[in-house]
């Protein structure tokens, strides 16, 4: 059941200096007949993680008493939902309604329907959409880092002008690096990316997080360069650039590492632990690596030619 009134601006406003921000129009709806958006960004992603799209006790008491207040954004649904209206936001306040509703029937009263504007004109607009859903939850508490890093990405890869994408990152208070950066911060884990944004990373600075949250101590050194940055006052990123380069080379470092490690054993080469008492073994640096004739080994020498050592005997790469 949807009832519907168009809106429109009002006969007095002054066109040559202001006009309505867009067409809609209102309605009545029930709340049973509603879907979720595809776009509508908020998502419940893990059973760790509370239910962001969930309503609290007092705001299902708040409905049950006066009904929704607060209009729910909607648009005209395209594909396996086509004929119905999505929710762009105002989740919380439909399944309140529910609740509200369930309520009701179970005590043989009629449940109120809830008001809502309908974007008719956002049919098949999915950018505007996911811009819209972000908008309105970008600064609830309990909306979730990764729904609102998802939505960047998702939008930076929309196929989209570039002046279209710079508008949206404007309307979230995004840079156009920070929209780009989003694809790479969205690789983040929940654990890695939660605590970044909880120390108020950017989309950039979660992207160079990224590279190196691999590395110990990676997140704690990049925020006391942040933190330094900011106490500088000049509105740069050196201490950053220099600690995100010296985690880049330690990655780089263990990159190296591990292929030694690979290409060790595709060789054959027994590598053993390193122990600290070293000279208590028959472990020995390799740069005292020498030959059966006591020789200094060359570097180039091949395991198992003349006057190599058996591999694993004399020494242990550290």
């Amino acid at each position: 059941m949807t009832t519907t009134t168009t809106l429109t601006a009002p006969d007095s406003a002054d066109t040559s200096t202001a006009q309505p921000a867009f067409e809609g129009r209102f309605a009545w709806v029930d709340p049973y007949e509603l879907v979720v958006d595809p776009y509508n960004h908020r998502q419940h992603r893990s059973d760790d993680e509370p239910d962001g799209t969930e309503p609290d006790p007092a705001l299902i008491a708040s409905v049950e008493e006066v009904g929704v207040q607060s209009l729910l954004l909607l648009r005209p649904q395209t594909g396996d939902n086509e004929g119905k209206l999505g929710i762009i936001f105002g989740q919380r306040r439909c399944k309140a309604a529910i609740i509200a509703a369930d309520k009701a029937k179970d005590e043989g009263r009629a449940y109120m329907l809830v008001p809502a504007l309908i974007r008719d004109d956002l049919r098949g607009v999915d950018d505007e959409a996911l811009t819209l859903s972000v908008i309105e939850n970008k600064h609830r508490r309990d909306a979730h880092a990764r729904d609102y890093v998802e939505a960047a990405r998702q939008l930076s890869l929309m196929p989209l002008p570039q002046a279209v994408k710079e508008r949206h990152a404007r309307a979230l208070g995004l840079s156009a690096a920070e929209l780009t950066a989003a694809d790479k911060a969205s690789k983040l884990d929940d654990k890695n990316l939660s605590a970044a944004v909880a120390h108020d990373f950017d989309l950039v600075e979660l992207a160079d997080f990224q590279e190196v949250a691999h590395i110990s101590n990676a997140r704690s050194r990049l925020e006391a360069a942040k933190a330094r940055d900011r106490n500088d006052g000049a509105g740069t990123r050196g201490h950053w650039a220099h600690a995100l380069q010296c985690l880049k080379d330690e990655a780089a470092e263990k990159a190296k590492r591990i292929q030694l490690k690979q290409d060790l054993a595709a060789a054959g080469i027994k590598l053993v632990d390193w122990d600290w008492r070293w000279h208590e073994t028959p472990m020995r640096p390799l740069k005292d690596l020498v030959t059966p004739s006591e020789q200094p080994s060359p570097p180039t020498s091949t395991p198992g030619a003349p006057d190599t050592p058996p591999p694993s005997t004399r020494s242990s790469p550290r």
